[in-house]
């Protein structure tokens, strides 16, 4: 196991910064939209020996998260850390810090990713594929071969010899979703309660009790073009990545097509909702669209109203683009019973021709991470992108921050300023808010120097 837990420190080094290479022919639009999705653990092979998901009964082991707004979270064996990521001439590179250090990786196909570093092999699967779904079948169902359960039985005595039940139950694979969230919540109890008011050092933590209302959708055809067809059929409110909306994709046409979404809200907030389904010609798929709990955490949106995204179908194997649907709009047994907390009540920051920016403070946001998370509402006719700029902590110049919201007319977003160093007892913050036409990338729009509290 040593040797395993050495060959994690490896990728952990070149998850901080890592070259991914798509392959020739790919242009910008193609390297985000295979790459954009979360990544979870399948396999690791170090010389002769190998680990697989099925041995260590989780394939959270390790996970990556690409996101549309240029940032990737990783997590490794339960220590996460955020990056960036850009696309240039066909490769994507994350970059965690300055390390001139990188490292090559390879998208396999469209659901695999191979990360290599000496005689170690590390595989990731996109999250939802038909690959990660047979690999979560069999954790689910036990039936990984003697030499995975030999080695699931020797991890869970090992630990049990230390005198950690949980330790030695997690390792056997026997820990539930629930137990291990209240070992989180135990954990994390010393949070505090967020205030929305700018300047003040709060918490808002995903580890801190957030429930979801249980919610139920009718099945209803929501889209049908072309021989594909696409119903929904449920909502899950308990699931590891988020809520999710449960749909079944039918392909009755010639060719095969990958399904995605794109331009998603819950509740008029704008979030990134996730989904990659491939189906072939002639079959059929069960499928979620995952609705990612932290930016529902960040939002405060304990209770889903109304779902909105638009359905985007593309050739999975050079995914050009069959078909972007009309806006589809999905509402649950809870449209119109409630009413969706306000998130504007923090200190405005910039407020001009329909765009309006507050800051929530500078605090703990679902992700664990410290940001200054701001609240953005758009009630201009254009669909904007709003990146910051210019930046500086305490008057000095940095590059190593991230923040992007894009935001359809009338709809509103909550995401934070990310860091990327780590920062002893800051004291402001200043920036510029660039705005831009996300149709025609032209500037709309720069604010004035701002400055935000982080004391």
């Amino acid at each position: 196991m040593k040797k395993y837990r050495f060959g994690l420190s490896v990728l952990f080094s070149f998850l901080m910064a890592a070259v991914l290479f798509l392959g020739t022919g790919c242009g910008a639009a193609a390297a985000k939209t295979s790459v954009v999705g979360k990544w979870i653990f399948s396999s690791l092979k170090s010389g002769d020996e190998e680990l697989t998901a099925a041995m260590l009964g989780s394939m959270d082991i390790v996970t990556l998260e690409f996101k549309a707004d240029g940032t990737v979270s990783m997590n490794l064996d339960g220590e996460p850390t955020a990056g960036k990521w850009t696309e240039k001439d066909g490769k994507v590179t994350i970059t965690e810090d300055e390390s001139k250090k990188t490292d090559e990786v390879s998208l396999q196909d469209a659901d695999t990713l191979i990360m290599k570093n000496g005689e170690d092999t590390i595989t990731l699967l996109r999250d939802g594929s038909e690959a990660a779904k047979k690999v979560a079948a069999t954790i689910s169902a036990g039936t990984a071969d003697a030499g995975s359960e030999e080695s699931m039985s020797d991890a869970a005595d090992s630990a049990a010899s230390a005198g950690n039940d949980a330790a030695a139950s997690s390792a056997a694979g026997t820990v539930s979703k629930t137990d291990a969230a209240a070992a989180e919540s135990k954990a994390s109890s010393s949070g505090t309660e967020s205030s929305a008011a700018a300047g003040n050092d709060v918490t808002e933590s995903r580890y801190q009790a957030f429930t979801f209302t249980d919610v139920t959708v009718k099945n209803t055809e929501i889209y049908n073009k072309d021989g594909v067809t696409v119903t929904t059929t449920g909502f899950t409110i308990e699931d590891y990545y988020g809520p999710s909306l449960n749909i079944q994709i039918v392909n009755n046409s010639d060719h095969d097509i990958a399904a995605s979404v794109a331009e998603a809200s819950v509740n008029g907030y704008m979030l990134y909702g996730q989904l990659w389904e491939t189906v072939v010609a002639g079959k059929m798929a069960n499928s979620q669209i995952y609705l990612p709990e932290t930016y529902l955490e960040d939002a405060q949106i304990s209770t889903i109203m109304e779902i909105e995204f638009r359905l985007v179908l593309e050739n999975p194997t050079d995914y050009s683009v069959l078909d972007k649907s009309d806006v589809i709009t999905v509402k649950t047994s809870a449209y119109g019973t409630g009413t969706q907390t306000d998130r504007s009540n923090g200190t405005e920051i910039y407020n001009s021709d329909g765009i309006r920016i507050v800051s929530l403070g500078y605090v703990t946001d679902a992700t664990g991470n410290k940001t200054i998370l701001l609240y953005a509402e758009n009630t201009s006719d254009k669909y904007i992108d709003i990146s910051a700029d210019k930046a500086s902590v305490d008057n000095v110049m940095t590059s190593n921050i991230s923040y992007y919201a894009d935001i359809l007319p009338g709809k509103k977003a909550v995401s934070g300023i990310t860091f990327y160093d780590t920062l002893s007892n800051p004291k402001s913050f200043s920036c510029v808010f660039s705005i831009m036409d996300n149709d025609t990338y032209e500037t709309i729009a720069e604010s004035p120097q701002v400055t935000i509290s982080m004391e």
